[in-house]
């Protein structure tokens, strides 16, 4: 989801605009406890591990999202 925020700049008194990902406004959640595992049966165990593995899974989509976006800037840039 995005934002159009609206401004004026000090120095050319211009107004513009500029659209942010409103994740990018949000606070960084700070990293969780590791859960004690102990607790957990072995089906709960493999459940766990199969989030994590989806999950794992979708963080490298979106580094490679990203890395496609930086390199595309990156070869604009050098032209």
């Amino acid at each position: 989801m995005t934002a159009t925020i609206a401004y004026d700049d000090p120095i050319t008194n211009a107004a513009g605009k500029i659209e942010m990902d409103i994740e990018d406004l949000e606070p960084r959640k700070q990293s969780s406890k590791p859960k004690d595992l102990a607790a957990f049966s072995v089906d709960e165990l493999r459940a766990y591990i199969a989030t994590l593995k989806a999950e794992i899974a979708r963080a490298e989509e979106t580094i490679a999202k990203k890395t496609a976006h930086l390199d595309a800037a990156s070869a604009f840039f050098k032209k």
